[in-house]
This record gives structure tokens, C-alpha cells and sequence, in this order.
């Protein structure tokens, strides 16, 4: 509560989602910083204690030298403080301290256990974790099934399990924590801020045997086509490609940047946008001097309207010969000569490889489209970075956007069977076929 994950609002308790997926978020060397930071706060040198327990191998210490050296260490402390202040005068009053351990066990850090009149304390897990952060077990992935169960193994990051808590129902716990994903967790997860596509492709990319085709079905029919267009009242920050990772990983700047979009533009807060220039200059980044305003010059405006309208009624009137021309590729051979004027040169005709139809961008995005949501296959002609242009017959999966902010396909390759993505403006030919049972 104090650091904001949690409010009391009336008589019940307010989990704030997006501090808490921050601090999911964080390196554990800040999250454990920040925890203990507030402890020090209710137990000075907490951190000192969990070190001494630790350092005996986590077993049960008794209570009596604990508190012995616990007090050579406040009182080391004090003369630390009194040495730099040059107060020398002793603050203390003759009364003999007394020190407790127990808001250290209420917060769940410590264990208390007692054998007659001695008490004794040990680590709890949860501290343990803290200080000696257990290794990665090398769960990524949990397992969605078609009766709309998610079983997610107990080693994977707390960020994971928190997404999926959003979208499911926590029906068990154990080695392995059981969710069940119904209408109204849907509901609620779209009330949350999910829109349809995120939430489709996080349930395909991290279950570990895709998305049941009944579940996406169901989740499609659930969910409808809410949140497919938004409005976002925000002011933009963008930056070049090449300072991006520059941005995203100074700790300073970071807790201004509120929303990610794409990588290179982000959404920060209006009123705190002077604060953020300031340190963006001091951490070596040059912001521009005038906020880009749309629309901008009311002239500028009405005569983009009138052009944008001429274009509108230019394409409306004019008939598609690219189309025309694609749909049966025209070869020089078929041109007829003027009678009389001689006899061309007889050429040894060429096989010719049949070749799926030319594409425009725009038809690419509709048949990757149409490919992923029905049950067909593609065979495209691909330019590579080296203007090679190579024949592919591809098993699609979905349309994603890379973190260059393009636009790619994602499939496997029929013939190498290699799972690869083709970015889209890359794609010269584009074709459907359906897949040989």
C-alpha cells in the first residue's frame, strides 16, 4: 500500500494494474531495494538481520544473541551519527534498550518459532528468494487446453502469472496453478484494457500447444469486435530507431514514458512535459524545440482536404489496368508483327514459371489476412535484402508487427520447414491455395 499497488477506497481494496505490472516489470536487484527501503523505515538495519540469519544457513537462531547483536549495531550506528554531527553529548536515557522483532515476522519476513522460554527466528521463503534469488527453472510457456484450462507451471516470472490472472479464474494452486478462462473473466479483462488481438496473441504465442481452434472460436464470438478502434488523448514522444534502446533502458527517464506503442513513440503526461526536457538534455538526448501540432496551419489543413478529395474521385474513376495486366501476365511473344514487314528471328520458347499474380501492398495485407483467419496456405514470390527473389509456399500463423515497427508475416517455410517471418513490403507475388490433406 505504501508504494502505491494497493488503496483503500471506502471499505474495500483497490489493486492499482499498472503500478503493479511496473513493478513486475523491474530488475529484482530494485525490487528488492524498494522493499527493503520501507522496511528500514519501520525496523532500521532490517537488511543487517537477514544477512545474519542467512549467513548460518537459514537455520532457527536464537532470539537472546540476536538481540545482542542487533544492539551493538544501533548503538554503532548512533556513535557513527554523533561522530559526523560532533554531538557528543549522550542522548540515551538510563533505562536498558529493548528491541523487537515482531514487525519483521507481521510483514511475513521472519518466522518465529519458541521451545520453552526461548524464542527463536528463521527466514521465511519469501525472504530467502530475496536475498539469494532461486534460478530460472526454464518454465516460458503454460499449457491452454481445449476446456478452457490454463495450467501454469510454479516456476515461471511473476509478471506472467499476473497476466494471466487478468484474463482467468485461479481455481487451484499447487506444483502447477490452475486457471479457468470463462465470459466473465473475459469481460472483465477487456474492462481492464485488453483489446481482442492482444489477448488472442498472447494466449497463442506463450501456451506451448497454440490456441485450441474451439477456444479461439469461442473467445472471438465472446469478445466481439470491441476496442478495434481507440482514441488516445495523450501527448507523443517519438524518437529515432537508433536512440531507442538508449531511451528504454535509462532508469530516469523510464517512469515517464506511461505507454509503449511501438518501439520509438510513447505516450508521457502533458503537464510534466517541460520536467521531461530538461532530463532528457541532461542524459544526452537533443528534444525538439516545437511541439508538432495536427492539424496544423488552418490554410495548410483545407488545401490537404481538397487534395485528398481530388485523389478519392481521381481513384473512383479510374479503371484498375493493374489488376487487369496481373491477372494474366503479358509476354512480348504475344505481340503480332505488321504483315510484309519480315519475319522475326524464331526464339527457342522458355519454359516459363508459373508464378502467383503481382501484388499491391494493400491486396498482400487483405490475402495474409485471409490466409491466417481460413485454412489456407500461400505461395509468395519474396525479395530478399539481397534482391534475390526466391519461390516460397508458406503455412501461415499470424500477422505481427517486428520491433522495428514493419509489418511481417509468420509461418513455416513447406520446404525447408523452418518457421521464419517475411516482412509484407517484401512480398512482390502473393497467392492461396488450400493444403493437401
Amino acid at each position: 500500500m505504501t508504494q502505491g499497488m494497493v488503496e483503500l477506497r471506502g471499505d474495500r481494496l483497490i489493486v492499482n494494474r499498472s503500478v503493479v505490472e511496473e513493478f513486475l516489470h523491474l530488475d529484482p536487484e530494485d525490487q528488492r531495494d524498494l522493499i527493503f527501503t520501507q522496511l528500514d523505515q519501520r525496523f532500521p538495519l532490517s537488511e543487517w538481520i537477514f544477512w545474519a540469519i542467512f549467513d548460518v544457513g537459514g537455520a532457527w537462531v536464537p532470539e537472546r544473541p540476536l538481540h545482542a547483536l542487533y544492539r551493538r549495531w544501533r548503538r554503532g550506528e548512533e556513535w557513527r551519527k554523533r561522530y559526523h554531527s560532533d554531538t557528543w553529548g549522550s542522548v540515551r536515557s538510563g533505562t536498558r534498550e529493548g528491541y523487537s522483532f515482531t514487525p519483521l515476522v507481521n510483514t511475513g519476513m521472519l518466522e518465529l518459532g519458541q521451545w520453552g522460554q526461548e524464542k527463536f527466528y528463521r527466514l521465511s521463503p519469501r525472504t530467502q528468494r530475496l536475498l539469494e534469488p532461486p534460478e530460472d527453472e526454464g518454465f516460458r510457456q503454460f499449457y491452454l487446453t481445449p476446456n478452457f484450462e490454463v495450467m501454469a507451471p510454479a516456476g515461471m516470472a511473476p509478471a506472467m502469472f499476473f497476466r494471466i490472472g487478468e484474463l482467468a479464474e485461479l481455481t487451484a494452486c499447487d506444483r502447477a496453478n490452475t486457471y479457468k478462462i470463462t465470459e466473465v473473466t473475459i469481460e472483465q479483462a477487456l474492462e481492464k484494457g485488453w483489446r481482442r488481438d492482444d489477448l488472442l496473441e498472447f494466449l497463442r504465442e506463450n501456451s506451448q500447444i497454440g490456441l485450441p481452434e474451439n477456444v479461439e472460436h469461442t473467445l472471438r464470438g465472446w469478445m466481439g469486435h470491441h476496442g478495434d478502434v481507440e482514441y488516445h488523448d495523450v501527448v507523443l514522444l517519438t524518437v529515432h530507431r537508433a536512440q531507442i534502446r538508449k531511451i528504454e533502458s535509462n532508469r530516469f527517464i523510464r517512469p515517464f514514458l506511461l505507454h509503449r506503442f511501438v518501439p520509438g513513440m510513447y505516450g508521457v503526461d502533458r503537464t510534466r512535459v517541460a520536467e521531461l526536457n530538461i532530463l532528457l538534455s541532461e542524459h544526452g538526448f537533443s528534444p525538439s524545440g516545437k511541439v508538432r501540432k495536427y492539424p496544423d496551419d488552418p490554410q495548410q489543413v483545407d488545401a490537404r482536404d481538397r487534395l485528398l478529395q481530388m485523389v478519392s474521385d481521381a481513384r473512383t474513376r479510374r479503371e484498375d489496368l493493374i489488376q487487369k495486366t496481373h491477372a494474366a501476365d503479358a509476354l512480348p511473344e504475344v505481340l503480332c508483327t505488321v504483315p510484309g514487314s519480315g519475319q522475326p528471328m524464331r526464339q527457342k520458347k522458355r519454359r516459363r514459371e508459373q508464378l502467383p499474380p503481382r501484388r499491391s501492398p494493400r491486396e498482400v495485407r487483405e490475402l495474409a489476412e485471409k490466409a491466417v483467419s481460413g485454412d489456407y496456405n500461400i505461395e509468395i514470390l519474396y525479395v530478399t535484402r539481397d534482391e534475390k527473389r526466391k519461390h516460397l509456399r508458406i503455412a501461415p500463423e499470424r500477422v505481427a508487427t517486428n520491433a522495428r515497427g514493419e509489418q511481417v508475416l509468420v509461418g513455416t517455410d513447406l520446404a525447408a520447414e523452418q518457421r521464419l517471418s517475411y516482412q509484407l513490403a517484401q512480398i512482390e507475388r502473393m497467392s492461396l491455395f488450400k493444403p493437401r490433406r
